[in-house]
């Protein structure tokens, strides 16, 4: 039986995007306001160096945190990177995020809440996952919310998805994964034995056979649950009388060598 949903978080519940160009002109500005003259180009090679490096390490499916990330650019300018300057660039940073929820997403967030444990496992460096629920007055919702920042792996590694499932204390085969990526998220979570969904904001053609349900918008999400929960429970049945049925047959050619 389901008891536990997990979402992904960006392109799941929420879409947004960063303006990169104004995000590193205000950093560059908060830096020579805190008395470092970097020049835009000096800081643009640094930041770019360091998204090599990330990128590299993400490839191995390990993350490197945004204090991680920020402390090594800074490095790379020579300034010496305290705790003061990693925590207003980060500020910064989610200041130039313009993050949205999908349509519905509340509204159905909360009725599912009524009958289900719902928890989050997402691909996020840094806390603003939590600082974007937590304006959204949707933090309450979700236990346990699993980022790659705090677990060191990334999806579609199984050692993210298994850490959530014990924090969960469920069962994969009585949790359900939703989110856009197929690679991450659904193949990701099948190969720990979840039920999964794939939604697709921008549509579809056909059902991957991979996945146990598709759908196009989040207000789909309702019906596909259901559907899922009553497939599972069908198949947890059949094999319920088969199992039966087998030992029955067991028993019955025991008695059969007994009295031939």
């Amino acid at each position: 039986m389901v008891s536990v949903i997990f979402f992904d978080f960006s392109e799941t519940l929420v879409h947004g995007e960063l303006d990169v160009p104004a995000c590193r002109r205000s950093v560059v500005d908060f830096l020579g306001s805190c008395g470092y003259r970097i020049s835009q180009m000096e800081y643009e090679y640094a930041i770019e160096t360091t998204l090599d490096w990330r990128r590299n390490k993400r490839q191995e499916r390990l993350e490197i945190t945004s204090e991680e990330f920020e402390r090594k650019t800074l490095r790379l300018l020579g300034i010496e990177s305290t705790d003061h300057l990693i925590r207003n660039i980060e500020r910064i940073e989610f200041q130039h995020y313009n993050w949205e929820l999908f349509p519905r997403v509340e509204e159905i967030l909360r009725d599912l809440h009524h009958n289900y444990h719902l928890g989050i496992i997402s691909n996020s460096s840094s806390t603003s996952v939590i600082q974007v629920l937590r304006e959204k007055l949707l933090f309450n919702l979700f236990d346990p919310i699993v980022l790659s920042r705090d677990v060191g792996f990334r999806k579609p590694d199984p050692k993210i998805f298994e850490y959530a499932l014990d924090l969960a204390s469920v069962n994969p085969v009585d949790a359900i994964f939703i989110g856009d990526s197929f690679m991450k998220d659904i193949l990701g979570a099948k190969n720990v034995g979840m039920k999964t969904i794939w939604i697709m904001h921008h549509g579809a053609e056909s059902l991957s056979p991979s996945c146990d349900g598709i759908a196009t918008n989040f207000a789909e999400i309702p019906k596909l649950v259901t559907e899922v929960e009553e497939t599972s429970m069908s198949s947890r049945i059949s094999l319920k009388v088969a199992e039966s049925k087998m030992s029955l047959r067991r028993t019955f050619g025991t008695k059969m060598q007994y009295h031939p």
